[in-house]
């Protein structure tokens, strides 16, 4: 039952495969019949590429898939920004500054291309609710934003395009991103005609969109300024050894002949023959003699000698040999090839890190990350302008947050290290940490008691001590190294002379006795005195 339901599963594949070829020769006869497609040479250019298409889809699985999955979950995951451009009154945009002194937090979450474009991080106006971040939350009923991004990536890596169309539906734009194969540049990129193979089965007809309803993304062909080169394609020798590899390993367990032992069943005598003849069993016979040896030489007996007698002659130990079945002399060559062409590591897919620690790791997230970072970038770049095609979306900026690799023990090493020298409070790194803000009074002071600051406070109080600095020293000291309001620094470094201190205490008495006249006599006066 599993040979026939692999041998339907495999006649449907070719037909299917048929049907495709078929269909992608038809468009191409009708294309170049109707003038639609600039000549015979361009019909049969865009068959060819849409075979390879076709056959880089069919071969997504294996190492392929395990390389292209890690670049396109990883961009799927990240987060996506909505901005307009601050307009004057007028409506029209302000002057970008050339020079900026200092970036804030958001500015240097932006890509590279939106600072050069848009106004600085303080002149944006970020959307964080609202019917916009719904369509990109949701591009369209089908695609939520990681399955859109997902395929984006994954189409690029594939076939070296990419292709977003723009639609409406209920008066609000939506957005799709499709296979390679359903779109077909036409007239010099200017327009494009998509195609639905359901439809088309069911006697539908091609869509023609313009420009401005289709993002085109590709990488590109040295050699083609029209064409485009996926990494699958740079490797696709390696990818389909690496599908015949995996398909010879199933063979090989499907077919294979791998008992465990060899059992001789002993002759009988014949007077013609000294040596005797081997009997010949029957299927009956040969089950009653494996039953017999398992029940005495089973799991449950394991150990125990097994005996042999008239009816066995020997029992030979069979080394189940693979002949390379996992072909581990080729298959660790292939899959590195594959895995280079897309930047992932095997720590990456989550295998073991045997060259460094987190230094090392972190070098390999940052190489990965700059490739999902093209991607991210190139989709950021095509969504801002389709969604500006829009007149009720002009100035509208769509970005994705760029992938960063970070190294735990710097990163810790440097709050720990800022929180020390006073740069961020202690809110602040309980944030960096994940943990809630402390509302208790004075939590949040900007430096922390530490016995490395007690120590130096230490030895500024023996310098006063001894002479060697004085006491407005010491005060100014401690408001520039800790950050210390001017009372504090000066109660610390106890520059009040004794005169003070003893009108200030005389202050706090007169104010208590106040307090206590004021309680049996409303009437009496204020008794007001100064420091001073």
């Amino acid at each position: 039952m599993t040979a026939l339901a692999k041998a339907i599963s495999r006649s449907n594949a070719v037909i299917n495969t048929a049907f495709d070829r078929a269909l992608v020769y038809k468009a191409g006869v009708t294309e170049s019949l109707t003038g639609m497609g600039g000549g015979q040479s361009s019909l049969f250019a865009a068959s060819k590429e849409d075979s390879q298409n076709r056959q880089r889809y069919g071969l997504f699985r294996g190492w392929l898939y395990a390389a292209i999955n890690a670049l396109a979950n990883k961009a799927a995951t990240q987060a996506v920004c909505l901005g307009r451009i601050a307009g004057t009154e007028s409506g029209e945009r302000r002057a970008i500054p050339t020079q900026k002194s200092q970036k804030t937090w958001r500015e240097k979450s932006m890509p590279s291309w939106i600072q050069k474009k848009s106004a600085p991080a303080e002149k944006l106006e970020m959307i964080t609710a609202g019917p916009l971040v719904e369509l990109f939350d949701q591009p369209n009923p089908i695609q939520g934003r990681w399955q859109f991004v997902y395929m984006f990536v994954a189409n690029l890596n594939l076939t070296g395009r990419a292709y977003i169309i723009a639609d409406e539906r209920n008066g609000r734009p939506i957005y799709y991103c499709l296979p390679s194969t359903w779109v077909t540049p036409v007239d010099g990129y200017n327009k494009f005609k998509v195609r639905d193979p359901k439809n088309q089965l069911q006697g539908g007809e091609d869509t023609i969109l313009t420009r401005d309803q289709v993002a085109y993304c590709y990488l590109p062909n040295p050699a083609d300024p029209l064409g485009a080169m996926p990494p699958t394609q740079a490797q696709i020798k390696s990818v389909q050894i690496d599908d015949k590899i995996q398909y010879c390993q199933d063979v090989f367990f499907d077919r294979a002949v791998s008992p465990s032992v060899i059992v001789t069943i002993g002759k009988d005598p014949h007077p013609e023959v000294a040596a005797g003849i081997r009997p010949r069993l029957n299927a009956q016979q040969r089950r009653q003699v494996i039953y017999a040896i398992e029940k005495s030489c089973g799991v449950q007996n394991y150990g125990a000698p097994a005996i042999v007698d008239g009816l066995i002659e020997s029992i030979t130990k069979l080394s189940a040999t693979q002949n390379e079945i996992g072909w581990e002399k080729s298959e660790e060559t292939i899959v590195n090839r594959i895995l280079s062409a897309f930047s992932v590591h095997r720590f990456i897919l989550g295998s073991s890190l045997n060259v460094g620690g987190y230094a090392q790791a972190s070098i390999i997230q940052q190489l990965f990350f700059d490739r999902v970072n093209i991607f991210l970038e190139m989709l950021s770049i095509a969504m801002t302008t389709l969604a500006n095609a829009d007149k009720d979306q002009q100035d509208l900026l769509v970005w994705w947050e760029p992938a960063v690799a970070v190294d735990p023990q710097m990163r810790s090493n440097a709050i720990s290290a800022a929180r020390n020298r006073g740069d961020i409070s202690k809110n602040e790194q309980r944030a960096e940490l994940g943990f809630p803000p402390d509302e208790s009074p004075g939590s949040d002071q900007t430096q922390p008691l530490t016995p490395t600051n007690a120590a130096i406070v230490l030895q500024i109080q023996s310098q006063v001590a001894a002479g060697a600095i004085g006491k407005d020293q010491a005060a100014m000291l401690y408001e520039k190294m800790f950050g210390m309001e001017s009372s504090e620094a000066t109660a610390l470094a106890g520059t009040q002379t004794q005169e003070q201190q003893d009108r200030i205490a005389l202050d706090d008495a007169t104010q208590a006795l106040r307090a206590a006249m004021v309680q049996f006599d409303p009437s009496s006066p204020p008794l007001i005195h100064s420091h001073s």
